[in-house]
């Protein structure tokens, strides 16, 4: 390996984004209070108290998208347009400005191909429509 993530094998580099992103999610969850978790839980789950698998895909989906972008679900701080994470994403993603979005604290920038693919990955987790 050259380096966290260059390895001479094709493909890898990718992985190893995703691995990047996967820690970088639980050390999140571990350092929120707890009623901050609640911003996390799907819409499911907050009109009829009831979890279920789909209610962790959802959370997942939205660590994962804060991972990416190192900014709250929801942040009334941001332009109207911006407040809301995954509506944000969503325009962002459609208006082929995914690059734009990686949180700039990440270190090493993530392959476009790969960055894409946990984008898609997270939206369609947080994607009340499936549910």
């Amino acid at each position: 390996m050259r380096d966290r993530f260059t390895r001479e094998c094709a493909g890898t580099k990718e992985l190893f984004f995703w691995f990047e992103m996967s820690e970088l999610a639980a050390r999140l969850l571990k350092t929120k209070p707890p009623n901050q978790l609640l911003r996390y839980v799907a819409p499911e789950y907050a009109n009829t108290g009831l979890l279920n698998e789909k209610s962790d895909v959802y959370s997942f989906g939205d660590v994962l998208l804060e991972a990416i972008t190192g900014r709250d679900p929801v942040d009334y701080g941001r332009p109207a347009q911006e407040e809301n994470l995954v509506d944000w994403l969503k325009m962002m993603v459609g208006s082929r400005r995914s690059e734009e979005v990686v949180d700039p604290n990440i270190e090493t920038r993530p392959l476009t191909r790969a960055l894409k693919r946990a984008l898609l990955t997270a939206l369609r987790c947080v994607d009340i429509s499936r549910f």
